[in-house]
């Protein structure tokens, strides 16, 4: 039981890690779409 609770705390930390990684990828991408089409 201890190591299926363990199991699921990193699985929920690792699925937030991955959400905020792609939360600030997809930032950056914009802002530098948007940084692009100011100097076109």
């Amino acid at each position: 039981m201890a190591l299926g609770k363990l199991n699921v705390s990193l699985l929920l930390a690792l699925g937030k890690l991955n959400v905020s990684l792609l939360l600030a990828l997809g930032k950056l991408n914009v802002s530098l779409l948007l940084a692009l089409d100011g100097f076109l």
